[in-house]
């Protein structure tokens, strides 16, 4: 193998690096939950400590000396770089005796607070050797790991300095790990920021106790000086690593910020999404004008399937299971910023749409299907509780209501319809008196539609008020010459008549048609046909009249 072979090795060595990334607070307080410190029970919680330190020396096949003799062994910094577990292993192992000196506390026993002393000096030795450790192997931890570490090693610290009554340095290594946690807090998104919150609440009262204990000391202001020295190198790597896990977390999208919101992408498919985003968004002015629509119709594709993959997560939990199986929008920060980012991209879309159309008819129905996606997220964020949101984008929905108004009174106006065009562009001046845009494309069109709306409100006006006169295109036939000579004469050609006309007689039609029978003297004589209708009927008899009375001669 050549040189230049072994350094392309190497550098794909390099490149295949990952960094450790343990959420150390997280994995403590969801084991202490599950296995004990629910309930207080330190003793359950060292066995699960001690199983799991058991377990993960199994896996790693890192044993502690033969069969019949226990030689302990320490993780070294080449071990260390092989395997995150071996940093959990160092981490459960401090755990396992800050347990049993927390199990030990409950007792009363001389014996037994020695014994609680011992175990805690062990664990805060531990501590020590575990920062020293991870400051071998930083490069190796990504920054959250490395402050999340410091921060539990300075809390184990400060509880063997407060059994010890060393004020200055309890109090020094309690600030360092709140100061670590409420950065932490402000960093990460909202769904993670809490549990870190709540530890830094949580140390509030043991600070309180040494600030106490330092203001009623003889040298309280040496010790203060003291504080401030550490605090201050303290506040520098806090600064620096907080630095660099900003760069991390928006460079990975592990946590995107949207309007002031620490958002946590955990979904692959989601975070590549946001990726191609923000890579199109970079890209957007170098790709070619026949080529835009078809890329923003597949970022559409791909933001639909990220809201999919997202909405089947949520389904998934039982807070958001009842919300999405109603039909409503669940209170997510992560799902809400995906339809705003599907939202901009139809905006986008629709915008080339409008740029490209030549009829009024064309753009008018562009700007009613924009104004129904508008409405739709609008709705979306008042049931997600983000009101803001949607007053923001409901002031600007009316200007796109505004633009829609607009070329429907122009379209109105090409069809002759001057008062139905009028009311339009009224309506078109109104809606843009209300709306206040906050985004570039919707001032640039709300600049626009304002000047087409006051030289067309203009043209309308005055069509209504003054109607266009039609010229005749058909030749007199008389002689001009001899008509403009001729003014006041009128021949019998011109056909004079008499105003007002004379009265004519005009025959009526008869009111009533029946009188003619008054005229009629002799009527026909009917009763011979009435006799004869009587002697038929008596024709029947008394047979004729059993036999309806019984039944069978009746019709």
């Amino acid at each position: 193998m050549t040189a230049e072979e072994a350094q392309v090795v190497e550098n794909e060595e390099v490149e295949e690096i990952q960094l450790y990334n343990i959420p150390v607070l997280q994995m403590l307080k969801s084991a202490q939950q599950e296995h004990g410190l629910r309930h207080r029970d330190y003793q359950r919680y060292r066995r699960y400590c001690n199983n799991r330190c058991r377990r993960i020396r199994k896996f790693l096949k890192f044993r502690q000396g033969e069969k019949k003799r226990v030689v302990p062994r320490k993780v070294t910094e080449y071990e260390a770089k092989q395997n995150a577990l071996f940093v959990q292993l160092c981490i459960m192992g401090i755990e396992q005796d800050w347990a049993y000196s927390m199990e030990l506390k409950h007792d009363d026993g001389p014996r037994s607070r020695h014994h609680m002393r011992n175990k805690l000096r062990k664990a805060s030795r531990k501590a020590s050797e575990l920062t020293a450790l991870l400051e071998s192997i930083a490069d190796q931890c990504d920054s959250r790991t490395t402050l999340e570490v410091e921060a539990y090693c300075a809390f184990i610290t400060a509880s063997w300095a407060f059994e010890q009554q060393d004020w200055p340095v309890c109090f020094a290594k309690f600030k360092s790990t709140q100061k670590i946690y409420n950065s932490l807090a402000g960093t990460l998104a909202a769904d993670e920021a809490e549990i870190y919150s709540k530890a830094s609440q949580e140390i509030e009262p043991s600070l309180r106790y040494c600030q106490y204990n330092l203001n009623e000391s003889s040298d309280g202001a040496s010790m203060q000086d003291f504080i401030g020295k550490g605090n201050q190198l303290i506040d520098g790597k806090v600064s620096e690593h907080l630095a660099k896990l900003k760069i991390e977390e928006s460079e990975n999208l592990n946590v995107t910020e949207w309007r002031g919101r620490k958002i946590a992408v955990k979904n692959e498919s989601v975070r590549v999404f946001l990726l191609n985003y923000r890579q199109f968004m970079d890209n957007i002015g170098d790709i070619a004008a026949d080529e835009l629509q078809e890329t923003y119709v597949e970022m559409l594709m791909e933001a639909g399937e990220a809201i999919d993959a997202v909405k089947g997560e949520l389904r998934l939990d039982p807070t958001h299971r009842t919300v999405i199986e109603k039909g409503q929008t669940p209170q997510n920060d992560l799902y809400l910023y995906l339809h705003h980012i599907k939202l901009e991209i139809t905006l986008g879309r629709y915008g080339i749409i409008a740029a490209n159309a030549e009829k009024m008819n064309e753009m008018s129905r562009v700007y009613e299907q924009t104004v129904q996606y508008l409405s739709e997220f609008i709705k979306k964020c008042y049931e997600a509780d983000n009101s803001e949101l949607g007053d923001e984008l409901d002031s600007e929905k009316n200007t796109y209501l505004a633009a829609c108004r607009y070329y429907q009174s122009q379209q109105a106006h090409e069809t002759g319809k001057l008062k139905e065009a009028g009311a339009l562009i009224l309506k078109a001046r109104q809606l843009l008196e209300k709306s206040e845009p906050k985004r570039e494309t919707t001032k640039t069109l709300h600049s626009t539609i304002s000047s087409q709306v006051q030289s067309s409100s203009s043209s309308i006006q005055a069509a209504l008020v003054l109607p266009a006169t039609q010229s005749t295109k058909k030749d007199s036939t008389f002689d001009k010459e001899n008509v403009l000579k001729n003014l006041g004469y009128f021949g019998a050609q011109f056909g004079t008549i008499e105003f007002p006309p004379a009265l004519k007689p005009i025959p009526a039609k008869a009111t009533l048609f029946d009188i003619a029978g008054d005229k009629v003297f002799a009527f026909p004589n009917l009763e011979d046909k009435v006799e004869k209708k009587q002697a038929a009927g008596d024709a029947k008899g008394i047979t004729g009249r059993l036999g309806g009375w019984l039944g069978w001669g009746a019709k």
